[in-house]
């Protein structure tokens, strides 16, 4: 005697297992006062179900930066931000970069 059984498994999250800051819309680490840059990263794998991110900068008294990555410097020179990129997949993964806010 056998049979089959057909199971069919569904709603299954497939997590970020890596997340890298790999760039900015200017090619380069810094940006000038009043201006914007935007952060790109890179996600592993492509088809991860949630690559929503959360954005956030060490002072925001420097410099703002939204939910896509887009950073705008504020009015004071000669100084850099920190960004922290984090995952919202429950995966726990991040990324930081530095950014020089220029004259």
């Amino acid at each position: 005697v056998s049979g089959t059984k057909q199971i069919i498994i569904r709603n299954q999250e497939i997590t970020i297992t890596s997340l890298k800051v790999v760039g900015t819309s200017e090619g380069k680490y810094s940006v000038k006062v009043g201006q914007k840059i935007t952060i790109y990263t890179s996600i592993t794998p492509d088809n991860a179900t949630n690559k929503q991110l959360e954005w956030s900068l060490d002072n925001y008294e420097l410099a703002s930066i939204d939910s896509n990555g887009v950073l705008t410097a504020g009015y004071v020179g000669k100084t850099s931000v920190i960004i922290t990129v984090r995952t919202t997949d429950g995966s726990g993964l991040s990324d930081t970069v530095e950014i020089s806010i220029k004259q």
